[in-house]
């Protein structure tokens, strides 16, 4: 949710309007967003097997994880003219969403676990 506030800002990665310098993206890109998307590639990787992941949220976890790679790649050479977009890993659309929605249940699960019995 983070990212999705930012990332519009960002000339190399947003056609929008309203973005910031290109020297200012590069750094919000490099000390923020990528930060941001390593802490939570970080996070998925030690915790995962709590996801219970069905096939599904497993293929886009997946699918996160190599943008991210490939992102943190083309802005740790410099390479500001392409995205992960471009090189065909894109952040796998209803990513998010699907993240919500196993977390929600989960915590419907943990809920009812400790819910005191009457």
């Amino acid at each position: 949710m983070k990212d999705s506030a930012i990332w519009k800002i960002i000339p190399q990665l947003s056609n929008a309007p309203n973005t910031i310098p290109d020297h200012l993206g590069r750094e919000v890109e490099l000390n923020y967003l990528i930060r941001n998307h390593e802490e939570i590639v970080s996070i998925i990787e030690a915790n995962i097997y709590l996801a219970e992941a069905d096939e599904t949220l497993l293929k886009m976890i997946t699918a996160y994880i190599r943008h991210v790679a490939v992102y943190k790649a083309l802005r740790t050479t410099k390479t500001y003219s392409l995205n992960p977009i471009d090189v065909e890993e894109p952040l796998p659309q209803g990513f998010l969403s699907q993240i919500e929605t196993r977390l929600k249940q989960l915590q419907t699960e943990f809920d009812e676990l400790v819910r005191p019995q009457i």
